[in-house]
């Protein structure tokens, strides 16, 4: 395969109900109007021939909206090939060789010679300066090794909310309100316990953990199963706010860690949703999130 590492193709479709994005391998098209927009005239020059984009690598990706922190839109790298012009379309085949877990975010964040304050949101055909090859090896060497205990299959996205582990128990209901209330226009809260359905259940809390951008595990009591399922998120490099009713629950090798102790009463729990509240915001702050 011999790829040019000096430029690239970057197709922006509307949606990313494309079947391109569905399918490993087809037939594929394009407006051609939209060819060439956002393209240096000198790289538009070396291209006019539009056989030659076969040439290139060819990052496919969709229109994004960076405010919905929640959305990953996905995205392929891929091979074009028998590349034809009409008057209003382009048309190629198509062959991908990364994707699942890629996305039109990370691509639009990593790629160079990108317009990001307006590329991403433009439906378009450009050609671009930059060794897309490399993004495609750094991507490949940046995905996570699951471990073989569970059988995650699908997209793993990061999403825009709290994975919340606590004792499966009614008596533990106003805790779990109050910590809503605490996520309340910040950050969308997950009990695990809700998660609970004909999915084998450790794949369920894997993926919560996995997908969550922070935790909150209630260790009352010791619970076995929040304690290893907070054991899980510090495995996955995820950062875990601790709660408690009593300083004497939490583990000796995690009482360095901070956490939030609190009394199951009304009271109680408002000073708890104020507590959580102020963690999450100055956690979000912290990452950029808000």
């Amino acid at each position: 395969m011999n790829w040019s590492l000096e430029h690239y193709n970057l197709i922006c479709y509307g949606s990313a109900a494309e079947p391109i994005f569905e399918t490993p391998a087809g037939r594929g098209s394009f407006p051609a109007k939209r060819l060439f927009e956002y393209t240096d005239s000198s790289v538009r020059e070396l291209y006019a021939k539009t056989e030659h984009l076969a040439s290139l690598p060819t990052a496919v990706v969709a229109e994004v909206n960076f405010r919905r922190r929640s959305t990953m839109t996905p995205a392929v790298l891929t091979k074009i090939s028998n590349v034809i012009r009409t008057n209003d379309t382009m048309s190629f085949d198509y062959q991908h060789f990364v994707s699942g877990q890629l996305t039109s975010e990370y691509l639009f964040k990593s790629l160079e010679d990108i317009d990001k304050s307006y590329e991403h949101y433009r439906t378009h055909w450009a050609v671009k300066r930059g060794n897309l090859v490399d993004v495609a090896f750094r991507f490949v060497r940046s995905l996570p090794v699951y471990p073989k205990l569970f059988n995650v299959s699908g997209l793993l996205q990061q999403r825009h909310q709290v994975a919340v582990m606590m004792p499966f128990s009614p008596t533990f209901d106003p805790v779990y309100d109050a910590i809503k209330s605490a996520c309340k226009g910040t950050i969308e809260p997950v009990r695990v316990d809700d998660l609970y359905g004909p999915d084998v259940i450790v794949d369920s809390i894997f993926r919560a953990i996995e997908e969550a951008r922070l935790v909150v595990a209630d260790v009352t009591k010791q619970n076995a199963n929040v304690l290893y399922e907070a054991g899980l998120a510090h495995g996955r490099n995820r950062d875990v706010v601790f709660l408690t009713q009593s300083s004497d629950h939490v583990p000796f090798d995690l009482n360095r860690i901070r956490y939030i102790k609190y009394e199951p009463t009304g009271e109680g729990l408002k000073k708890l949703t104020h507590d959580l509240n102020q963690t999450i915001v100055q956690y979000l702050r912290q990452h950029e999130s808000i």
